[in-house]
Parts: structure tokens; C-alpha cells; sequence
């Protein structure tokens, strides 16, 4: 989740793994062989051709058979796949596509060598509310049109809580941006914003209180048009040249 990367964390991997065989004791071998003629020299070990007319034959050494001590449980490997899980530790603002490297947890080396490193890519879910790009985060938050209108303070989601905004009278932007509010700095890397998209909710009814207030408001802007709405201003301008 994009809450527990900004966060840090601690979650089990499951990744592909092996385990020694017991059948051979992860040697690959079996103390007995399984023999088989030579198809090559039919099992005398010698080929028409050298100088005394005979050769020996290079497929099997001479030796007509061939002796396969291979075990047939791993097929000679040592081993066989099994998955394996480990706890890994996200540090706190790891983004989505950098890698974490975990010492000693790759595939296993051969004749006891040391053990290769897991890599892994962090990826976070799609979130219910937060889009991040980069370090900022993005929120869709409605807002009444009253609000909007009057101005004053909203309450809107963060990473790590909630964040308080104030919108001035009127709200002419569609999106307040809060600095630092976004994704966590990690090292050198600064903290995004907090970009909030401001969508305006229209009630689904008016009572009658609301209905007078908004007509005695609307009685007062009509009679400052001029100051605080030019466009309308200018509109009933035009409608009055046409009448």
C-alpha cells in the first residue's frame, strides 16, 4: 500500500528457492550405477578401423558400457525447487520502481561459495483516493459550492493523516497545492506536495431558508455589479442595448 512505502514496512516475500535432496544427500550421485551398453560399439569397445584393423571406440573409453550414477530422484542436481520466504524491511519512502537490495538472499552458489543478492523492485497498489506521480500526491475532494463561494477552511486526506486548507472568498482555482504535504523525503530527495482538485458539489435541493438567503444575495450583487462581477456587468450592458 502507498501508505505502509511511504511509511516503511515489514512484509514476507515468497521466492523461488532449493533444498537438498535427501535421496543423495545433495551430492547429485548415487553409491550404485545404472549400466548400459555402448549403442556405438555394441558393447565390445572397438570399431573397425586403425591400423590392426580394430580401434578403440571414443564414445565409451573402450569400455562397451556406459555406468550413469546420477540420481534419478533430482536428476543429478543435488537439489530440488522448493519456494522459500523471507521477512524483508522496506525503508520509509522507498517510490514505486526503485530497487532494494537484500544481501545473501539470491539463488545459492555452487561448491559452497557465497550466496548470490535479491534484488527486488518495489511496486505499490492502486489507492482508493491518492494518485502519486512522483513525489506528489493528488486528491480529488469536494467541496459545497457555498463553501467555495463564502471561502474559509476544509479538512482533506493525506499520507499520514488529515490536512487542513483554507480557501479565500470565491475560490477561483480548481486546485490548492500544500507544499512538503506529499510524499516523505528520503536522502536528498525533497518531499512532494499535496495537490488537491477542488470539485464542486451542488445540493440536490434548497430549503426555503436557503432559497431567501440566496435571493437577498443575489438582490445585493445586482446592485454592485460593477465591484464584484464585471463580466455581468457588461452582459446586462449588452442586453440593455438590445431592448
Amino acid at each position: 500500500d502507498l501508505e505502509e512505502a511511504a511509511a516503511g514496512c515489514t512484509f514476507t516475500v515468497t521466492i523461488d528457492g532449493r533444498e537438498s535432496c535427501s535421496s543423495c544427500g545433495g551430492s547429485g550421485q548415487r553409491s550404485y550405477g545404472r549400466t548400459t551398453m555402448c549403442s556405438t560399439c555394441h558393447g565390445s569397445g572397438r570399431l573397425r578401423g586403425g591400423r590392426s584393423g580394430l580401434k578403440t571406440c571414443t564414445d565409451c573409453d573402450g569400455k562397451g558400457f556406459f555406468t550413469d550414477k546420477r540420481c534419478t530422484d533430482c536428476e543429478g542436481r543435488g537439489w530440488h525447487p522448493a519456494e522459500r520466504q523471507i521477512a524483508v524491511t522496506i525503508p520509509p519512502a522507498m517510490l514505486p520502481g526503485e530497487e532494494l537490495r537484500v544481501i545473501g538472499q539470491g539463488g545459492a552458489a555452487p561448491e559452497n561459495g557465497i550466496a548470490g543478492d535479491l534484488y527486488l523492485v518495489l511496486g505499490t497498489k492502486p489507492h482508493s483516493i491518492f494518485t502519486l506521480d512522483r513525489q506528489d500526491v493528488h486528491v480529488t475532494a469536494p467541496v459545497s459550492i457555498f463553501r467555495l463561494l463564502a471561502g474559509g477552511e476544509i479538512v482533506v486526506p493525506a499520507i499520514g493523516g488529515l490536512k487542513s486548507v483554507y480557501l479565500p472568498e470565491g475560490a477561483p482555482q480548481s486546485e490548492v497545492r500544500l507544499s512538503g504535504a506529499g510524499y516523505p523525503a528520503r536522502g536528498a530527495r525533497p518531499a512532494g506536495d499535496l495537490v488537491v482538485h477542488l470539485k464542486t458539489e451542488l445540493p440536490r435541493f434548497l430549503g426555503k431558508e436557503q432559497k431567501a438567503m440566496l435571493d437577498m444575495a443575489e438582490q445585493i450583487l445586482q446592485h454592485n455589479l460593477d465591484a464584484q462581477s464585471p463580466a455581468l456587468a457588461r452582459w446586462n450592458a449588452v442586453l440593455d442595448d438590445l431592448s
